[in-house]
């Protein structure tokens, strides 16, 4: 009977499938949204914060209704903090009659966004109830998904989703940019110029307590005159305290006040810089558009889940592929990695807007040749009273301008020098990744010092 389960399971997603696609064939198509229905009863924080850009934009600028179906635990946030017109909570173990019920308190609406990647019966029955006139799903079985929408949201993260429904549901040029959140400011919470969370939701997606005492270490030494919160939930507490006792550093503190996660959004509003393993914490952030630095597995397949690098947001991958469902290790990653996404984001402000010639010399300066050193310093000296700012970046982590110190470098960089024998055409290749990456994200001019020193 199990093992029946699944087929059966698959013949009604198809039947519910292509009755809604004969049902729409047969009806008349309204091309106006109005009233847009978000599904979320996994009851993920951070699949809802991830969200609240374009509820936001949905709501106080464009007119349209918005409604969410989820359970009991996030109600809160989605009436007071995220604020929607209409919340529809479902209990975690739901039946059949509990969705017919839902579909009739939520009437009409025009559109569905039931991000749940592959849809299951429940999820494809919900779809089918409300009756929309266009489905935003990824699932690209079913025939009901919109095809415009699949075919444009490959390879985006959840924000570029999200962006691609408004510009599908909205005409003009509407950008999201993040979102308020309704949530009272408490003046008894203490900001910190670093806020570092090692606690995920699950052991293997937290970092272990040697990882975590390592880093704050190595941060808090490095950065003596910045000041250290420590994150946690309720549950991980006292974990967090023993670690900051064990600690015992003068510059590193347990955040207090966190009694449910609304309470996190204001401590995070008022500090610096987030270093956080995957959690909802980091879309808390990056909505809120604070810098983050976000420690994820690496792994085999794309996740819509983690954000786009960005002028203030940063990935560093814990090595080691996995695979959809394995256990993961966070710990996989050097601390020195954080160094350089920290200052990656930090370069990305200092530089914004900024006229940047960028050069680059694959070892230390001390390696350079006397030509290319004179030429670059006739540079310097040409351009010291213009807009323009000179950047020698290096492969030597020792100095200053190293370069991951402005890029991240891509997991196949230094495996080059494995594949080509060469000297020069490994400097070549690096070369080429180094100029398309740093003109991507700063802009500017990028001059070869070779080809500087020639002309």
């Amino acid at each position: 009977m199990m093992t029946l389960l699944p087929v059966l399971s698959e013949l009604l997603i198809r039947l519910l499938d292509w009755s809604f696609v004969f049902i729409k064939r047969l009806t008349k198509k309204n091309s106006n949204v109005r009233h847009i229905v978000f599904v979320n009863w996994n009851g993920k924080y951070g699949d809802a914060i991830a969200s609240a850009p374009i509820i936001e934009f949905l709501t106080s600028h464009c007119g349209v209704r918005v409604s969410v179906i989820t359970n009991e635990p996030l109600r809160a946030l989605y009436c007071s903090v995220i604020k929607v017109d209409s919340v529809h909570v479902i209990e975690k173990n739901f039946g059949w009659l509990d969705l017919v019920k839902i579909a009739f308190n939520v009437k009409r609406c025009d559109a569905v966004v039931p991000l749940f990647g592959k849809l299951g019966v429940k999820d494809v029955l919900c779809v089918f109830l409300l009756n929309p006139r266009v489905i935003f799903s990824t699932d690209s079985a079913l025939k009901m998904s919109s095809k415009v929408f699949i075919d444009n949201s490959k390879h985006n993260d959840i924000y570029g989703i999200y962006q691609l429904i408004v510009d599908m549901v909205i005409s003009g040029s509407n950008t999201l940019v993040g979102a308020s959140f309704c949530v009272e400011e408490d003046v008894f919470f203490k900001s910190y110029d670093f806020l570092i969370n090692p606690y995920g939701s699950r052991e293997d997606k937290s970092l272990s307590i040697d990882k975590t005492k390592s880093l704050i270490r190595h941060l808090a030494t490095s950065h003596r005159d910045s000041s250290f919160g420590v994150m946690h939930s309720p549950n991980s507490v006292l974990s967090a305290s023993r670690l900051v006792d064990d600690l015992s550093l003068s510059n590193v503190e347990l955040v207090k006040g966190i009694t449910n996660f609304e309470s996190v959004i204001p401590i995070i509003r008022k500090s610096g810089l987030l270093i956080s393993v995957d959690t909802s914490l980091v879309h808390v952030s990056k909505v809120l558009k604070k810098g983050v630095v976000a420690i994820y597995p690496e792994t085999k397949y794309f996740n819509i889940w983690q954000p786009t690098t960005g002028r203030n947001f940063e990935v560093i991958q814990s090595k080691g592929l996995i695979d959809f469902g394995d256990i993961k290790d966070m710990n996989q990653f050097e601390n020195a990695d954080v160094d350089y996404a920290i200052n990656r984001i930090k370069n990305s402000d200092r530089l914004e807007n900024k006229k940047i010639v960028f050069l680059y010399w694959h070892s230390s300066n001390e390696d350079m040749p006397i030509g290319h050193a004179l030429n670059i310093k006739n540079l310097e000296s040409r351009l010291s009273d213009s807009d323009w700012i000179v950047i020698v970046t290096t492969l030597d982590r020792r100095a200053p301008d190293y370069i991951e110190n402005y890029i991240s470098l891509p997991p196949y960089f230094h495996q080059l020098i494995e594949k080509a024998s060469d000297p020069s055409v490994q400097h070549g290749n690096h070369s080429d990744i180094i100029r398309l990456r740093l003109l991507e994200k700063y802009g500017g001019v990028y001059l070869g010092a070779v080809d500087l020193c020639c002309s």
